[in-house]
């Protein structure tokens, strides 16, 4: 390592302003928690946290910039990632069978809805039905399945990796994973197609944010929606089912 860079290995532990305000990773839940499980390794404040970014990486001048990252993923590679789906019924992988969806026949996709569970439990927007689809909402938010749970509903799970790899019984796990998508309370350990090979390491279980999504994709596609959608722009409409 460069001696240039090295003195910045310790700015968590030694130089960051530590004044309960969200400035950086070192100041979230998810980093504090993992300290507190792993002391040894937290004590040592040259101890380094390594992330893995799948998406936006360009090395090589392959588009026109010539080096170009971003350091999290996109939705699409979180699928690929975690191991469960982000398309279809149950697409998001942290409400995962709590997802709330509606397909719409005449669009030929789902919406996904029931976001006023949320709010806080006082909260007017979960009482005002004429601004949203008729209901009022008096359900809790959906609870996120914790990395040891996921970790042991895969255990028996066979798996390879590899596209020559893929056991003989995947096609009949993608017809039952479709058959799911009509049931009302289908099984959380059927829902998932593989186990990602993130939990060989021994801590990933213990994780409170295992997969996080680039900011960057977010806030382009929902200012371009919004701005697209007030403006009537060709393309970018979203005023529709």
């Amino acid at each position: 390592m460069s001696s240039k860079t090295a003195e910045f290995m310790t700015w968590n532990h030694d130089q960051r302003t530590n004044d309960g305000l969200l400035r950086h990773p070192v100041d979230s839940l998810a980093w504090k928690s993992f300290d507190n499980k792993f002391s040894s390794f937290a004590s040592d404040p040259q101890s380094v946290r390594l992330g893995l970014a799948y998406d936006g990486f360009n090395p090589y001048k392959i588009m026109s910039t010539s080096y170009n990252t971003w350091p999290i993923n996109d939705f699409p590679a979180y699928a690929n990632l975690s191991g469960w789906s982000t398309k279809g019924r149950y697409a998001c992988p942290c409400c995962a069978v709590q997802t709330c969806s509606k397909w719409l026949y005449n669009g030929k996709k789902f919406s996904y809805i029931g976001h006023r569970r949320s709010l806080n439990g006082n909260h007017r927007f979960r009482f005002q039905r004429t601004l949203f689809d008729g209901t009022e909402e008096f359900r809790e938010a959906a609870q996120q399945t914790h990395g040891s749970e996921i970790l042991y509903m895969l255990k028996d799970m066979d798996f390879s990796y590899g596209k020559m790899n893929q056991p003989s019984n995947m096609q009949t796990k993608r017809r039952s994973r479709d058959e799911f998508d009509e049931e009302d309370d289908p099984n959380e350990a059927d829902l998932w197609k593989k186990r990602s090979i993130s939990f060989e390491l021994p801590y990933w279980k213990h994780h409170i944010l295992r997969h996080n999504l680039d900011v960057m994709h977010i806030e382009k596609n929902i200012c371009e929606n919004i701005i697209g959608t007030n403006l009537n722009v060709d393309g970018k409409l979203k005023d529709n089912l």
